[in-house]
């Protein structure tokens, strides 16, 4: 699910966006949501929750919507794929575009990202899972660095 916020002081303005970014999600069998403000201050408060932002200034054209749709999905896709592991019993999963990068240690795995560092048993290979376009693999041996 994709969240689309539009703000403008005009009501039939922000209608007019609606139709676009629907319009958009239905030619690409998306579902989006869509948050409407009808003033700055509004907007404004929902911003200082640390919300991300990308503005368009009018006037907006359908290929204006649609160029800034197609890339927000390519930049937020990035963490709707995960990598999985398992350490123990249980299983986890990590958005690919959370992680920063791996560190193999003989069987042990340190999975740097975002969010922290992870640790789990297992032999890394870039093709187990990882996606070669998302991933660089660098094999530097002990004494190398």
């Amino acid at each position: 699910m994709y969240y689309i916020g539009i703000c403008d002081d005009g009501k039939n303005t922000c209608s007019e966006l609606e139709q676009m970014v629907l319009f958009y999600a239905e030619q690409k069998s998306m579902k989006w949501k869509t948050a409407v403000w009808y003033t700055g201050e509004s907007l404004c408060d929902y911003l200082k929750a640390g919300n991300p932002l990308d503005v368009l200034v009018k006037p907006i054209r359908q290929e204006q919507v649609e160029e800034v749709l197609d890339l927000a999905v390519k930049i937020l896709g990035k963490n709707e794929t995960k990598f999985m592991y398992q350490s123990g019993r249980d299983y986890y999963y990590i958005p690919y575009g959370d992680i920063r990068y791996f560190v193999s240690e003989g069987r042990k795995i340190r999975v740097v990202t975002t969010q922290g560092e992870k640790e789990f048993f297992f032999y890394l290979f870039a093709e187990r899972g990882v996606p070669s376009q998302q991933i660089v693999v660098i094999n530097l041996q002990k004494g190398e660095m």
